[in-house]
């Protein structure tokens, strides 16, 4: 009788994009996982992957209100913004890093999918805070342009992190490889990661 074949590996992409509400792979849930938050290397394996800028951006004829002056938080508030859900994420973190202070709004759209966001931007809609990655050819095409601020977005690190147990399982160990490969990271192992 053959041996079954063991499980293959479990690998979680987290969606959201507030850190705080993106969990390391947890009760065997996952044995891989994408995670904008930085991971306990007490408890994890994990290795960064890419680090994403986050950039406030409109539609032109949005942002010729703005008439090539710099925006402050006032001016973004008496605007229609475009958010995830009502916490404001990715907003939230722009203000505080850009302007010092917390968002003071309600968004005038929500839509849990940042490419929505993209398209609502696009169309005119109002102005939103995304990843550079996703609004990269919009801003590249002119569909979007970034709004002048007195100083740059923030940055959000990207973390390949894995449950240290799962690495007994060498399809595990193949998967993990060979995604870090495949973005140029050769060496996988953190600080607090078990031997290989």
């Amino acid at each position: 009788m053959p041996t079954p074949a063991a499980p293959a590996p479990t690998i979680a992409v987290a969606v959201s994009p507030n850190a705080s509400t993106t969990p390391p792979p947890t009760g065997g849930h996952a044995d891989l996982a994408v995670t904008a938050s930085t991971p306990d290397p007490q408890r994890y394996g994990f290795a960064d992957l890419e680090t994403e800028r986050q950039m406030l951006v409109a539609a032109p004829t949005f942002a010729a209100r703005a008439k090539g002056r710099s925006v402050t938080a006032d001016f973004l508030s008496a605007l229609p913004s475009l958010a995830y859900d009502e916490t404001l994420p990715l907003i939230r973190p722009y203000f505080e890093h850009v302007f010092g202070e917390p968002p003071d709004m309600q968004a005038a759209a929500t839509a849990p999918d940042l490419r929505i966001l993209l398209g609502l931007a696009e169309a005119g809609t109002g102005w939103t805070v995304l990843p550079d990655y996703i609004c990269a050819d919009a801003l590249a095409t002119g569909r979007l342009v970034e709004l002048p601020t007195v100083k740059p977005g923030p940055d959000n690190r990207l973390y390949l992190v894995w449950n240290k147990a799962a690495l007994r399982h060498p399809r595990v160990v193949h998967v993990r490889d060979r995604l870090l490969q495949a973005i140029g990271r050769a060496s996988p192992v953190r600080a607090g990661d078990p031997a290989r």
